[in-house]
Parts: structure tokens; C-alpha cells; sequence
């Protein structure tokens, strides 16, 4: 049985990071809030939300950053 961490640590494996924020996103144990934050922001950038974000002040290529880096951090 494939658990939700292993498919989107597979997904993310196979390029697919738009694909495995959506499911990293409803993690709620063993991730700071921070983190989950910076991780939901991503999701939203991946999903065309990113102007909005430009718009607030947010740096979209630093939080996109920070996403893989959080993935690689705690789950690879």
C-alpha cells in the first residue's frame, strides 16, 4: 500500500513538484508552521497564482526555492 508520503515523494522524484505540493500541503505532522506555510504559498505559485504574490511583495522564485529545499530537508 502506497502511503500519501510516498507518492508525493515519488512525484516529486519524477519532476512532478506541482503534483506532490498538492498533496505536501495537507501535512500537518512533522513540519514546522512555517514551513507548511512556504509550502502552501508554493502551491499556489505552481497553480498560477504567482502574480498575486509578486503583488504582496513575496519573492515567488525565493519561496519556489524554499519548497525544494523544505521537500529535500524532511522527506528525501
Amino acid at each position: 500500500m502506497e502511503t500519501k508520503t510516498s507518492k508525493a515523494i515519488g512525484l516529486y522524484k519524477a519532476g512532478k513538484f506541482k503534483e506532490s505540493l498538492s498533496i505536501l500541503k495537507t501535512f500537518k505532522l512533522g513540519i514546522t508552521k512555517e514551513d507548511k506555510v512556504k509550502i502552501e504559498i508554493a502551491h499556489e505559485i505552481e497553480n498560477g497564482r504567482s502574480a498575486f504574490y509578486k503583488m504582496v511583495g513575496i519573492n515567488t522564485a525565493e519561496i519556489t526555492k524554499d519548497a525544494h529545499a523544505i521537500i529535500k530537508k524532511i522527506w528525501l
